[in-house]
C-alpha cells in the first residue's frame, strides 16, 4: 500500500510562493455522466535525456470529526513575483494518471496525486486538521458506517466538464472495488474494505463502508478523481501520459526523460484551507536527477528552485528545511514462538529499556 507520503508538495509550491529554497524531506463500478467532449491531448514527446550542466560551485489516527463547517470566505489570494518554479525530484515520474499502479506517494508523483489531480480530503499542512479542497464543500457521518458529502457547485475539470456526485462516485466505487481490492491503486481499500458512493442529489452524495468507518474523512486523501468521461475513452496508455484532473494545474507537455511542464488552471475554485489555494505561480516544472550532489548543484547554481536533497549537502544550497513524513514503521516481534519473548516480563523490560519520547 503506497503512502500519502511527502507533504502536500503541490499546495506548498503554490502556498509558498516566494520560496526560492530547498525543502529535505527527512524520515523518511457505477455509471459515469455523460461527459463534454475532452479538451485537446497534451503532448508527450519521447527524447533521449541530456546530461545535466552544474557549474562548479501522517498514520491515520484518532477518532474522525463528525462534521466540518460549511467554507467561509476564501482566504486573499498569495500575489507571487515568481513566473516559473523548477522543482527537482530523484526519479521521473511513471505516470500523471492515477488509476494504475505508478502513482506512489513520493515527490516523482506529486503530479498525479495532488497537482493535477486532486484527492477529496487532505491534511492541513498549518493546523493538521482534515480539510475539504476545491470540490468539497462539508460532510457529516450519518450512522457509523455512512458519510454524507457537500460538493462544491461550480467547480469544473480541466476540459470543462463540470464535477458532481456522479463523478465523485465513480472514484469511490473504483477505489472500494471488492474484485480487485481496490484496483490496485487506491488506499481506501485496505482501510475500509468495501466503500462505493449512492448519489442523494447532483451536489449530495453518500459514502457508504462494508464495516465501521469512523476515520473515513482522513483516509479519502487517498481517492482522487480525474474526470470519468475522458477516462472511459482513454485507453491505458493515454491514462497514463495524461490526466484530466481539476487540481491547480493542468499539463501542458510531459518531455519523455526531460520534464514535465504545468501551467496554473485559471478556474480553479479556492476553499478556506490554506492547501487549497488557486495556484499563484503560472508555471511549474518537474525535473528529476538521482544524484542528490547534482541536485544540491542545481539548487547553488540557481537551475532550480527547489530540491529534494541529503543533509550532508545542506551547506551547498542557501537554505534549507526538514520536514516530517507521515509513515510508520512497525516492526513485529513473535511472541508466541520465541522462547524469551513469550516471557511477558521480557518484554516489558524491552519497553522499558525504549525511549519511545526520543524516538
Amino acid at each position: 500500500m503506497k503512502s500519502s507520503s511527502n507533504l502536500r508538495i503541490t499546495h506548498w509550491l503554490t502556498g509558498l510562493v516566494a520560496l526560492v529554497t530547498l525543502v529535505i524531506v527527512g524520515c523518511g463500478g457505477a455509471e459515469a455522466p455523460t461527459a463534454a467532449p475532452a479538451g485537446p491531448t497534451p503532448t508527450v514527446v519521447n527524447v533521449i535525456p541530456e546530461v545535466p550542466a552544474i557549474q562548479s560551485t501522517a498514520a491515520p489516527q484518532g477518532d474522525a470529526t463528525k462534521a466540518i463547517p460549511a467554507a467561509t470566505e476564501v482566504p486573499a489570494a498569495v500575489v507571487s513575483g515568481k513566473d516559473t518554479l523548477r522543482f527537482v525530484s530523484n526519479e521521473e515520474p511513471g505516470t500523471l494518471g492515477f488509476s494504475n499502479n505508478l502513482c506512489l506517494g513520493n515527490i516523482q508523483s506529486t503530479i498525479c496525486e495532488e497537482m493535477i489531480g486532486e484527492p477529496f480530503t487532505w491534511i492541513d499542512t498549518k493546523s493538521f486538521e482534515v480539510v475539504p479542497l476545491s470540490h468539497i464543500e462539508s460532510w457529516e457521518q450519518i450512522t457509523p458506517d455512512r458519510w454524507r458529502f457537500n460538493l462544491r457547485d461550480g467547480v469544473k475539470f480541466h476540459n470543462g466538464v463540470p464535477w458532481d456526485a456522479d463523478q465523485g462516485k465513480f472514484w469511490l466505487d473504483f477505489g472500494g472495488d471488492e474484485e480487485t481490492a481496490g484496483n490496485a491503486g487506491a488506499n481506501n481499500f485496505g482501510f475500509h474494505g468495501v466503500i462505493g458512493g449512492e448519489v442523494v442529489d447532483p451536489m449530495t452524495l453518500d459514502i457508504t463502508c462494508g464495516k465501521n468507518c469512523p476515520i473515513l474523512p482522513r483516509t479519502l486523501i487517498f481517492t482522487k478523481v480525474m474526470e470519468v468521461g475522458w477516462w472511459k475513452g482513454a485507453d491505458e496508455d493515454e491514462r497514463a501520459a495524461n490526466n484530466v484532473g481539476l487540481g491547480p494545474y493542468k499539463l501542458v507537455e510531459w518531455r519523455r526523460g526531460i520534464s514535465v511542464e504545468l501551467e496554473a488552471y485559471e478556474d480553479y475554485k479556492p476553499n478556506k484551507a490554506h492547501d487549497a489555494q488557486a495556484p499563484s505561480i503560472p508555471h511549474v516544472i518537474q525535473l528529476w536527477r538521482t544524484e542528490t550532489l547534482v541536485r544540491a548543484a542545481m539548487l547553488q547554481a540557481g537551475e532550480a528552485d527547489w530540491a529534494e536533497i541529503s543533509l550532508d549537502d545542506r551547506d551547498r544550497v542557501p537554505q534549507f528545511k526538514v520536514g516530517t513524513n507521515n509513515e510508520a514503521y512497525i516492526f513485529v516481534m513473535d511472541t508466541v514462538h520465541h522462547p524469551e519473548l513469550r516471557k511477558i516480563e521480557v518484554r516489558e523490560a524491552l519497553n522499558l529499556a525504549t525511549d519511545c519520547q526520543t524516538l
